[in-house]
């Protein structure tokens, strides 16, 4: 299903942006663009194999529907960017971005003793440089124009693109591990943990069963709405809310797929010298109820991850001109405000 849906969407988004050579000869012999620039300045979210439901905003602390979930206010990490927009429409324009969000959740904040004894955690950032086709339900107030001057007061907006992100999942080392093992940790600071392949990732010599190591580049599809309201001719506060579906299962390093089980063999590990990935590949090792501890993780979906932003944009008009007897002949009735 999530497949159908991808290649959906990017047959959609190829044919959104073919279009945009069309829309702008199918106006006016003297067509007006412009670009506005912005900062933005908000939170980012993730869903993965370390989070308890937590897009869930229903329900924050207990039961709904006989599901437990989490506290989705546990899971938020902040997040900024900027962007460039170029208008070309009366209602369309593309959008560039450059965003900068951190995500990151732990199994203590498990809503069943299961995922508590399953302890893991991690952190990550996420930088992602993105290119999104903008659609504004009630665009400029005069039909056919994209003069920044006849945008409407407030209009809501739905956005699809595609992007690409980068991260590194990291993980603190249990302070045991510090006094036990101090050839490899001299203190409890945060480790990365893509290099150590917490999921068999380099034991795969005579061991097929085991997967190759992830990139941490992998691609998005952002999709969202959001609300714009008009501060001043030159001046745009919008507030949005981006979903953004990915190619990845790693974000959090946690996928699972180790021939039909959940946890690497640790005496994989130990033939190969890697006491540090064992200990990060499992750390329910000694805990109370580890006999019904969590999968370490669910193949079967990837991880995704939000951004819910403000913006505050500029205008930057320089094919700005005075509205001559041509253009007032082109202009129509105004319906929005």
């Amino acid at each position: 299903m999530l497949k159908k849906t991808i290649k959906a969407s990017v047959c959609i988004l190829i044919g959104l942006f073919a279009c945009i050579p069309s829309v702008l000869q199918s106006q006016d012999d003297r067509p007006y663009t412009y670009i506005s620039v912005g900062g933005m300045l908000g939170v980012s979210h993730y869903q993965g194999d370390l989070d308890d439901n937590g897009f869930d905003f229903g329900n924050l602390w207990g039961q709904k529907s006989g599901q437990s979930v989490g506290n989705p206010f546990l899971l938020m990490r902040p997040a900024f960017g900027a962007y460039l927009n170029v208008h070309f429409h009366q209602y369309m324009y593309v959008r560039f971005t450059l965003s900068q969000g951190f995500v990151g959740a732990h199994d203590k904040h498990g809503s069943t003793e299961a995922r508590r004894t399953r302890n893991l955690h991690f952190r990550s950032p996420i930088s992602e440089l993105s290119a999104q086709w903008c659609y504004e339900f009630l665009g400029k107030r005069i039909l056919y124009q994209a003069r920044p001057d006849n945008r409407t007061k407030v209009s809501p907006y739905f956005f699809g693109g595609v992007a690409g992100f980068w991260f590194n999942p990291q993980a603190k080392p249990d302070k045991s591990w510090v006094e036990r093992y101090p050839e490899l940790f001299a203190d409890d600071r945060w480790v990365n943990l893509q290099p150590l392949g917490t999921e068999g990732q380099f034991l795969q010599s005579g061991r097929d069963y085991y997967q190759k190591p992830y990139s941490r580049f992998a691609v998005a599809f952002p999709v969202g709405m959001g609300l714009r309201f008009k501060i001043t001719r030159e001046i745009d506060l919008s507030f949005e809310v981006g979903y953004r579906v990915t190619l990845t299962d790693y974000i959090d390093d946690v996928s699972g797929n180790v021939a039909g089980t959940y946890y690497p063999n640790p005496n994989d590990f130990i033939q190969a010298g890697a006491i540090k990935s064992m200990l990060f590949s499992d750390r329910s090792a000694g805990m109370t109820g580890y006999e019904t501890r969590a999968n370490r993780g669910d193949p079967n979906q990837n991880d995704v991850y939000v951004f819910s932003m403000f913006s505050l944009g500029y205008i930057i008009d320089k094919n700005d001109r005075c509205a001559d007897g041509h253009d007032k002949r082109r202009k129509m009735r105004s319906i929005w405000w």
